[in-house]
């Protein structure tokens, strides 16, 4: 009844005879179905009959042509045309209209009990957000006039475009069947953000072949280990040195976040990683003294990395040099190894992370998904190492990345004529020709010791290799400008006493049967009004992970 008094269409025939109430009775049984859609305790019970009455009455079937079906969302069927009307709006740009759907879905029961609308209408929210900040930043461009410009612009604004981006495209690999209204809010959604991606991207390599990478006022990834890391060793405080592969500057910022909330102090500052951002590379000017002793050399026909005249291409290599430099006072540690406890507790300890380049390059269809699972380990083991006595913590990342799950035509280009030590999707060099889609830099350019002195890199975000999704070798604000995250336990502040509870249909122990338990969970802290409670929720068998939450407004799928 309430569906037919709120239904601005005439019904199908087939349903003429299905009895419903007096339109006399509409305000009262819109009263009704409004309270049972809010009660906890009855809630799921009208999910069931709604799913039964429309499965039993073919209303999805009757409907499938209907755009408008009324205000109310009495059945999950009428939601799809809330959708329609939403992506409408977003195309045409108007962008207060959209909000105020995706606001009205947020009431909706199915939002909380239908998994593919609740998907739907976080991408649909998501993808308004990136068009909006797009909008916003918009004016940001002509603005530039170095590149210190551009890269304050990225570090203070720009790259939260790119977490939106990622996660909007995250909640899009989640989806298994995605409708034609979804791709066609997505692609507006991406078409904007490329579009103001790469005006920026040609601002910024305009820059760069204009004044140089020299011209830049951030620290440098050569010098930071002797200007960040060098200092806590001897102040003698107990510091962990993170290197992580392909953390990305925007993804340094969440990190940030949430180890405030973990109780730590913190401080994000860009640092200019060494370019070709090839790992081998990029790692070996991570280490001690790299800004003297860092070099590239060739051996065997490819360019490779020396570190004091000795090959510094892996971690193994990389390691023996740091020990040589630091002595017994350090030790190195892959992430997983310090959450089994199988390390070695030093004066400095180096963790080592790869699972974000390793995501990209192996899986770049799921990336996104894992990259979050790296960020949670970080999490831990800061957590961890901290309980365990060390004071001080300095990740830095050899590269970024840029993350694309579509190609646009002509950011495919053709590698240049030559005789190349280094071949990469985004990079070449040794000795040849160039052209109008490189910018081409030299050894001193770099700021490198370097036998080859030709670097070629292409431009925009083309790369040789057609259809490449994950990419870090070119030059781009989101390769090239990364995270340099110190932080410390908080000592001033007292941790606040929490309780948590956890229940399922009011019990807290029991038996679950589903494969989609709602669970209610409660969190309540000594004060009143004190900060927000973060809670990790995980379903486990031994150590093994075997369920998380589901995407929803509440949970921050990063952490």
């Amino acid at each position: 009844s309430e569906f037919v008094h709120d239904l601005p269409v005439k019904l199908p025939k087939s349903l003429k005879d299905v009895p419903i109430a007096s339109v006399k009775a509409k305000g009262l049984i819109q009263e009704v179905c409004a309270l049972l859609r809010k009660r906890k305790d009855v809630e799921q019970v009208y999910v069931e009959q709604a799913k039964r009455v429309s499965k039993d009455l073919s209303l999805p079937k009757l409907f499938k042509g209907e755009s408008d079906l009324g205000v109310i969302n009495t059945f999950a069927f009428e939601d799809s045309s809330f959708f329609s009307q939403f992506k409408q709006k977003l195309l045409e740009g108007k962008i207060d209209d959209a909000e105020a759907l995706i606001k009205r879905s947020e009431d909706s029961i199915w939002s909380t009990y239908d998994d593919e609308r609740r998907l739907s209408w976080l991408i649909g929210k998501k993808a308004m957000e990136l068009i909006a900040a797009v909008k916003k930043q918009k004016a940001a461009v002509g603005n530039f006039n170095n590149l210190d410009s551009i890269v304050g612009w990225y570090t203070e604004e720009g790259f939260r475009l790119d977490t939106i981006h990622r996660e909007l495209d995250k909640n899009m690999a989640e989806l298994i069947d995605v409708s034609v209204s979804l791709k066609d809010v997505h692609k507006c959604a991406v078409s904007a953000y490329l579009q103001l991606t790469e005006d920026v991207q040609k601002h910024f390599l305009d820059k760069i072949e204009k004044d140089g990478l020299a011209s830049l006022s951030i620290q440098r990834n050569i010098q930071l280990f002797d200007e960040k890391v060098q200092p806590k060793v001897k102040a003698a405080k107990r510091t962990v040195y993170f290197l992580a592969d392909a953390l990305r500057y925007e993804l340094a910022s969440q990190l940030k976040d949430r180890l405030e909330r973990a109780s730590f102090d913190t401080e994000l500052t860009p640092s200019l990683a060494f370019s070709p951002t090839v790992t081998k590379y990029a790692m070996a000017a991570l280490m001690p003294k790299a800004a003297a002793n860092l070099s590239l050399g060739v051996k065997g026909g490819k360019l490779e990395p020396f570190l004091a005249d000795v090959e510094s291409g892996t971690r193994e290599a990389r390691m023996k040099y740091a020990l040589g430099v630091l002595g017994d006072k350090a030790s190195w540690s892959w992430e997983k190894d310090v959450l089994a406890n199988q390390y070695e507790k030093t004066e400095l300890l180096f963790v080592t992370t790869t699972e974000i380049d390793e995501a990209g390059e192996k899986s770049a269809d799921n990336a996104q998904l894992l990259i979050e699972q790296a960020l949670t380990k970080i999490l831990k083991v800061s957590s961890k190492l901290r309980d365990e006595g060390y004071e001080e913590f300095i990740l830095a990342a050899d590269h970024g990345f840029v993350l694309l799950d579509s190609f646009k035509p002509g950011n495919n280009s053709t590698k240049p004529v030559g005789d190349w030590v280094l071949s990469k999707s985004r990079c070449v060099a040794g000795k040849g020709a160039s052209d109008s889609n490189h910018i081409e830099l030299s050894a001193n350019d770099i700021g490198v010791d370097s036998d080859v002195n030709q670097f070629l890199f292409l431009k925009n975000y083309a790369t040789y290799q057609r259809g490449k999704q994950f990419f870090h070798e070119g030059l781009s604000l989101q390769e090239i400008i990364t995270p340099c995250l110190t932080y410390r336990s908080q000592k001033s502040k007292t941790k606040e006493e929490l309780q948590v509870n956890l229940t399922y249909k009011g019990k807290t122990s029991g038996v679950i049967t589903t494969l989609r338990p709602l669970l209610e969970l409660a969190a309540f802290g000594q004060s009143l009004f004190g900060e927000p409670i973060d809670v990790q929720i995980e379903a486990v068998v031994g150590d093994k992970e075997v369920g998380h939450p589901v995407l929803s407004e509440s949970v921050n799928s990063t952490t």
